[in-house]
């Protein structure tokens, strides 16, 4: 009778990854030609796509209802005295709205709720040369945001808006005092037009306050 003889040989470690790896490979292709992980898998994928497909749908959507907000918003009487919805909005639309969007939907906005305000609220001229100053105002923050971007530090956002928020109250108000015949065309009062404004209305220093 003979006798047989098993020998054990333990390949390399390097052998053995392999074999490992080969083994986990054929495993792997295997799971996903046939058995119950493909369907696994492929819902999986399912759900990702439809993550992918609803954010990218908000953020279609964002820009509009964030206009539409800040179209309703500048209805008399819903915030307080001079205050500013609008220059939040186009400082942030430069910064975070692609391509054009911001220039569009912000001047757009702002233009139409300007007629439609001067035609059925106040009785105003439909189109003014200080209404032609406040839409460039809005156009140069639009701009100054596009210095910004969604990778900018809330730091560096915080500053942007308030250098923003100085320049565009600085300048809305020249033109306010270059245009109201009420302000003397002096030094005296373009600092009025600065800071108290005109009897019967809000002084002009809490539009400042407003818009920070």
């Amino acid at each position: 009778m003979r006798k047989l003889s098993l020998e054990w040989t333990i390949p390399p470690v390097n052998e053995q990854l392999k074999i490992e790896n080969s083994s986990d490979l054929h495993f792997q292709s295997h799971a996903q030609v046939t058995g119950p992980p493909a369907f696994g898998l492929s819902v999986e994928s399912c759900l990702s796509s439809r993550q992918v497909f609803m954010k990218g749908k908000w953020h279609r959507w964002f820009p509009y209802l964030f206009m539409l907000i800040a179209a309703v918003s500048r209805w008399p009487g819903l915030f307080p005295p001079n205050f500013s919805v609008f220059y939040a909005l186009s400082f942030c639309a430069g910064a975070f709205f692609p391509g054009v969007t911001a220039w569009r939907l912000t001047l757009g906005t702002m233009i139409v709720t300007d007629v439609l305000l001067n035609v059925f609220v106040y009785h105003a001229p439909v189109l003014s040369w200080y209404m032609l100053i406040t839409t460039a105002s809005f156009a140069g923050i639009i701009l100054f945001g596009k210095l910004f971007s969604r990778r900018s530090s809330w730091l560096s956002l915080l500053a942007g808006g308030l250098v923003g928020a100085f320049l565009f109250y600085l300048i809305t108000n020249t033109a306010s005092w270059l245009y109201n015949p009420e302000y003397p065309k002096t030094f005296a009062g373009w600092l009025q037009a600065l800071t108290f404004g005109t009897q019967g209305n809000p002084p002009t220093w809490t539009f400042f306050r407003n818009t920070f």
